[in-house]
């Protein structure tokens, strides 16, 4: 496994309501929690930009939504890049997934710290499936 050094932490835009209802036992509230992953990368750097937005709906209104940007040096990731069969490959790169790890506990910390004082701030996080994260994930190469 190669070094993997985080570079960049951005915070995102934490958007909700003004006001929010709620009932007192949240396992009734029927909430749903989109996570969405895109990750941006050059052929020619070991740079790894990974943005993550998380997203709570109830009742088909979004209730909360909070992303940030994580910025990682993966040693060796130009050389991963030419050696990648296909973009599956990519998907299931073990340097890739711990970044991503990374990324996604920055951001379950960052939106606990975002909602204390909120209605919202019972709501967290819960741990998330990797690999079903990394299936959904937008893969974009992005040439100079």
């Amino acid at each position: 496994m190669h070094n993997i050094f985080l570079l960049d932490l951005e915070d995102g835009a934490l958007e909700m309501p003004e006001t929010i209802e709620l009932p007192s036992d949240l396992s009734k509230a029927n909430i749903k929690i989109k996570l969405k992953l895109s990750v941006h990368y050059t052929a020619t750097e070991d740079i790894v930009m990974e943005d993550l937005i998380v997203s709570y709906i109830r009742n088909d209104a979004r209730i909360l939504t909070y992303g940030l940007r994580a910025v990682f040096n993966i040693d060796g990731w130009a050389q991963t890049l030419k050696e990648a069969a296909d973009s599956e490959s990519l998907r299931q790169n073990s340097e890739l997934i711990e970044s991503v790890k990374i990324t996604l506990g920055a951001l379950r910390g960052a939106l606990f710290a975002k909602t204390q004082q909120t209605p919202l701030n019972k709501l967290f996080l819960p741990l998330a499936d990797i690999s079903r994260v990394m299936a959904h994930a937008d893969l974009n190469l992005i040439t100079k």
